[in-house]
């Protein structure tokens, strides 16, 4: 297995930063076999797009704090995110495209700023600490919906991890369906009737 096939599948997670399941399939997006993390691969791009265009565009010769003015606050738009309001992935779009626009503006301030070299560099720093913070409830907010999920948060054995370095041969007591887009409906032994998720394709 080349290295490429190898991150492709093997370390899929490391792209796709979500379960590769039916429980998430929003907050993926799919390209040629590839998984990635929807909001990272619309708001990363975009960044960089804001800050190369920065030595063309109107916006390059804004003040500092003109950038800060408009770069925070479209930043901020992740918090509706956090808090669970982008269920719907048009909506998950559009706000990985202003937090794009907001990262790349916030990012100019920064580099902006009227001070020595060394102290813009901590300040930098220092704000993406603060990023950092949406992206640690993001994994907590994975991890609460996963132990709701009937296979419990078993990455080592459930439908969102298999073929992937987190599976780990374990064998859960519910069957893994075949890949698919939606969950489907299983009666377990017992006679229960449960919505299991499937491995995407």
């Amino acid at each position: 297995m080349s290295w490429m096939e190898k991150l492709k599948v093997f370390d899929a997670p490391l792209l796709s930063h979500h379960p590769l399941c039916s429980s998430f399939r929003h907050d993926l997006l799919r390209i040629g076999g590839w998984k990635l993390c929807l909001g990272c691969a619309i708001s990363y791009p975009i960044t960089l797009a804001v800050l190369f265009g920065s030595l063309r565009y109107p916006y390059g010769d804004w003040e500092w704090h003109e950038l800060a003015m408009w770069g925070i606050p479209l930043g901020l738009i992740q918090l509706t995110s956090t808090i669970g309001l982008t269920r719907w992935r048009f909506v998950k779009v559009v706000v990985k495209i202003i937090l794009g626009v907001g990262m790349g503006l916030a990012t100019l301030a920064v580099l902006k700023l009227p001070l020595p070299i060394p102290l813009r560099g901590l300040i930098f720093i220092l704000c993406v600490q603060l990023a950092s913070i949406p992206a640690g409830l993001r994994s907590r907010n994975i991890k609460k919906k996963c132990k709701e999920c009937p296979y419990q948060a078993r990455w080592d054995c459930c439908p969102g991890y298999i073929n992937t370095r987190y599976n780990t041969g374990a064998v859960h007591e519910l069957p893994v369906m075949p890949p698919g887009e939606k969950p489907v409906i299983y009666e377990t032994p017992e006679g229960k009737t449960v919505e299991l998720p499937v491995p995407l394709r």
